[in-house]
């Protein structure tokens, strides 16, 4: 039976990978990168959210006296506000820079190793092992279930007083990302490949002398 016919790949034909499978090596490195970096994304865009809106409650508050219907108790709530979250914004970044140091340390000693488990699976799957492809689906699902509970608690705290939380779109693209990839690997092309890689690997190369 021709092998095409059947949906595989010819051992001799199956050098280059399928695009499945590159498309989703590189979904999966693009969401260990950013997997990897979004704590520290998601903290500098939360800060720089909080210092923008802090400025605009300010700048609000110095002309607001002279606004209809605006009384000087509006004015000294919304300098509470304004308070509460310079507070907040230095109590948190002394906590990160103090208290939480080893916490910091762990995360970018776990990044490293995270970030290395997704290069070498990604680039192994590319190339057709099964092994890497079992491993990397594993990595993220795991990675994927991380980010949906990490994602669904920032967005619980929608009753902030921020005009959008920005750094929560981090979640979502990696949700999606990862998503991606594991559609992309395990569809039929990709499956081909890899079917067609074992087999090739698994026949034995003739000498000269039984050539």
């Amino acid at each position: 039976m021709n092998m095409e016919s059947t949906g595989a790949i010819a051992p001799s034909r199956a050098r280059r990978a399928p695009w499945t499978l590159w498309a989703g090596g590189i979904a999966w490195i693009v969401s260990g990168l950013l997997f990897v970096g979004a704590p520290v994304i998601a903290i500098l865009l939360t800060r720089a959210q909080t210092d923008s809106l802090t400025r605009k409650i300010d700048a609000f508050s110095e002309s607001a006296s002279a606004m209809p219907g605006v009384t000087a108790e509006n004015i000294e709530q919304l300098r509470t506000v304004l308070r509460e979250l310079t507070n907040l914004a230095n109590t948190v970044w002394d906590g990160i820079a103090d208290v939480f140091m080893p916490l910091v340390i762990a995360y970018i000693v776990l990044a490293v190793i995270v970030l290395g488990m997704y290069l070498l699976f990604s680039v192994c799957t590319i190339r057709g092992m099964h092994w890497a492809r079992v491993l990397s689906t594993i990595l993220c699902v795991l990675c994927t279930l991380a980010a949906i509970v990490v994602w669904a608690s920032v967005a619980s705290l929608s009753f902030l007083p921020l005009d959008a939380l920005w750094a929560n779109s981090l979640g979502l693209a990696l949700i999606v990302l990862q998503s991606i990839g594991l559609v992309l690997v395990w569809l039929p092309p990709s499956n081909a490949y890899v079917r067609a890689r074992r087999a090739a690997r698994r026949t034995p190369i003739p000498s000269p002398a039984t050539a």
